[in-house]
Parts: C-alpha cells; sequence; structure tokens
C-alpha cells in the first residue's frame, strides 16, 4: 500500500482508525506529522492535538469547534514513537491521546502535566470504572481523560472452526496448535505476541516475566510462528483473509467483527478462557 493510498483509505472509510495508525508505523510516523518544531506549527494560535488518527472528525467535539474553532492534528503511527519524538525530538503538542499503560512511563518522563478537574465538565458522568482507571490518577493529580475503549481479542469463522473452538471454547491457544497450521493470522506486535503466549503458559505475571519463564515463552511463541499465515500490521489486511476463508481466526479488535459480521460472515468474537484484553485510551496534556 503505498502512502497516498493509506491517507484516501482512511478519509473514505475503508481503513479504520486503528488501522491506519499501525499501517503509518510501516511507512515510518514522519509521514503523518509536520516536521517542524511545535513554536512553528503554533503560530496560528490553534492547539495542537498529537495522537490516533481519527479523532479529527469534528463530530467528536463539534461544541468546542463552535465557540473556538477546529484545532491541529498531528497523527502518530504507534505510541512508542510518540513517546521518542516528544522526549527527544522537542516536539511539545498541547492534547495527547496515549492509552493507559503509557501514563506512568510518560509522566515520568516528564512529558505530562495534571488535569483541573473543575474544568472537566463531563468526568462525573463516567462509569466509574473508566473515571479513575489505573493510571488516570498519580499521587494524587488527575493525568488522564479517558475516551474510548475496546478488546484485543479472537475474531474467529464460526462456520470454519466448528464448536470445538467457538462461543464458551474459545482460546488463545488456536494459535499454538496445529489443527489449523497456515490460517491463522496474528497482530505483529512483539508485546502482544509475547503477553499471550505467556497467558497460555499460565503465567499470572505477563508484564514482568522472570528470565526463566522468557525462556518458555519463547518456545510458545515459536510454535506460534510454526503455525501462521500471516503477522498483520493492518487489521484490514485480517479482515480480508477472514471474509474469503484464508483465516479461520485471528487476533483483533472489535471493528474486525463488527465488519464481518455486517458483511453476513459468521463469525464470533471471542472471550477466550484464558482472559480478554481491554484497552482503555484518553486525552492527556
Amino acid at each position: 500500500m503505498k502512502a497516498r493510498d493509506l491517507v484516501s483509505r482512511y478519509r473514505d472509510g475503508s481503513l479504520s482508525r486503528r488501522d491506519f495508525n499501525k499501517a503509518a508505523a510501516v511507512f515510518g510516523v514522519s509521514m503523518m506529522t509536520v516536521p517542524v518544531g511545535r513554536n512553528a506549527i503554533a503560530a496560528d494560535g490553534k492547539p495542537m492535538y498529537f495522537g490516533w488518527a481519527g479523532y479529527d472528525d469534528p463530530n467528536f467535539i463539534q461544541p468546542y469547534i463552535d465557540a473556538h474553532g477546529a484545532p491541529d492534528y498531528t497523527f502518530w503511527g504507534s505510541e512508542d514513537e510518540a513517546f521518542q519524538k516528544m522526549r527527544t525530538g522537542g516536539f511539545q503538542p498541547d492534547v495527547m491521546a496515549p492509552c493507559t499503560y503509557e501514563l506512568v512511563k510518560w509522566k515520568d518522563a516528564g512529558l505530562l502535566a495534571s488535569l483541573d478537574p473543575s474544568r472537566l465538565e463531563y468526568v462525573n458522568d463516567m462509569f466509574p470504572s473508566l473515571e479513575n482507571i489505573e493510571g488516570s490518577i498519580i499521587d494524587g493529580d488527575r493525568y488522564f481523560m479517558p475516551m474510548d475503549w475496546g478488546n484485543s481479542t479472537i475474531i474467529y469463522r464460526r462456520d470454519l472452526v466448528g464448536e470445538a473452538w467457538s462461543d464458551e471454547n474459545v482460546s488463545w491457544e488456536i494459535f499454538y496448535t496445529d489443527e489449523f497450521k497456515n490460517r491463522l493470522g496474528f497482530y505483529d506486535s512483539a508485546g502482544a505476541i509475547v503477553e499471550i503466549s505467556a497467558l497460555v503458559l499460565g503465567y499470572d505475571n505477563i508484564f514482568s516475566l522472570t528470565d526463566e519463564q522468557l525462556v518458555e515463552v519463547r518456545k510458545a511463541v515459536e510454535t506460534q510462528r510454526d503455525n501462521m499465515r500471516m503477522y498483520w500490521a493492518d487489521q484490514t489486511t485480517a479482515v480480508q483473509a477472514l471474509a474469503s476463508g484464508e483465516l479461520v481466526a485471528s487476533y483483533g479488535w472489535n471493528d474486525a467483527y463488527v465488519t464481518l459480521k455486517s458483511q453476513g460472515y459468521d463469525v464470533g468474537l471471542g472471550v477466550p478462557k484464558e482472559g480478554i484484553f481491554t484497552w482503555c485510551c484518553g486525552l492527556v496534556m
């Protein structure tokens, strides 16, 4: 996919926000950013949003736009690249949109300012589990305002995997058996691959593995690798492969399920017996 095709697919709605960002990372985050410092960008007096593509849709902040005009937008390819750009590249946006797992690292690096709760008009309307989600309040100060959330799980074709791997039988183990060898897909993310391999091995400390555990995880990763049809950076690739039957199951997000379901495929969004991953992203300053 060429860079201009990537942008066109995002704008016409055929590429999801998350897939846009994953594919952008292949080209390099600089493709989606303006190669000048924040002071130059700020000459127009507008605040700068730095985050996932898709939130430049005015419907998200129409009351703000009506009152103040639209902000400037800069998109990142991944949070790791964003972190490096801000920490070492001198880029100073006004508002960023990371997920909760990045908050402590960004705060410790001096990239975050605390938020004034009195100016967060809708914070009390949040679900309690989101209002004070882990990482949003650090040392008594709020640094994060939740905005969206979803799941990382298994998207599968019920008609192709059969009852043994469907519904209450859904398991991450499907990626570690050879029953569907060469018909499986997975997100090309070292973190996701390692964490789920550790989960399948029964480890509780999947984010802080010991050296001994990593030896076993590596073996599991190699087993998974040998069963894969593809590791994808653009979830659209997995969706198309699931639709064609090239894949019977893949790591995926909620929107993949919605897309396939709307097209009439007998597809499931699994809640694996080992556990489902949930992410929450939001706004920081």
